[in-house]
């Protein structure tokens, strides 16, 4: 590695900036469970199936965006059948997307329990066939939660 590109390998990725095979999560809203656990949404079966898109954080502690940065952007869709979620990642340059976890369900978060039964894959583009139809029961909207692994590099000098 040359000296100036190992300099900016320690600005970017070393020094905080940008660290490789962070924890990135999707943020679209602005709750956080329990303070620390991790961003979830709510929105209305509408909105899914029109595609929602949102931005990834890395690193941001505590859900404090000012303690990451944006990693690129991720959107998630519901199939006119209801039976078909689609995730499309879209990481910034010299960033990979290596492998996600969804929770989406129709009923909030479990305050005893929290997230369970995550939906996981790899890759940035995937579909997630559904035993039987999405539906919101309640009417009170779809809640989810998008974590992923994202691996940013150093661009070539």
């Amino acid at each position: 590695m040359k000296r100036r590109s190992l300099l900016i390998f320690c600005i970017l990725v070393l020094c905080g900036f940008l660290a490789p095979g962070v924890t990135a999560a999707w943020v679209y809203g602005d709750s956080c469970l329990y303070g620390t656990r991790g961003w979830y949404s709510v929105v209305d079966l509408e909105e899914l199936q029109a595609g929602i898109t949102g931005t990834l954080w890395a690193g941001p502690g505590k859900c404090d965006l000012s303690k990451g940065n944006s990693v690129g952007l991720v959107t998630i869709y519901l199939n006119d059948l209801k039976d078909e979620i689609s995730l499309e990642f879209r990481p910034d340059t010299f960033c990979e997307v290596t492998d996600w976890q969804l929770w989406i369900k129709d009923e909030p978060i479990p305050v005893t329990t929290g997230f369970s039964k995550w939906f996981k894959g790899e890759g940035e583009f995937f579909a997630i066939n559904l035993d039987t139809p999405f539906t919101d029961e309640a009417g009170d909207g779809v809640y989810y939660s998008l974590h992923s692994e994202v691996i940013c590099g150093v661009p070539p000098p």
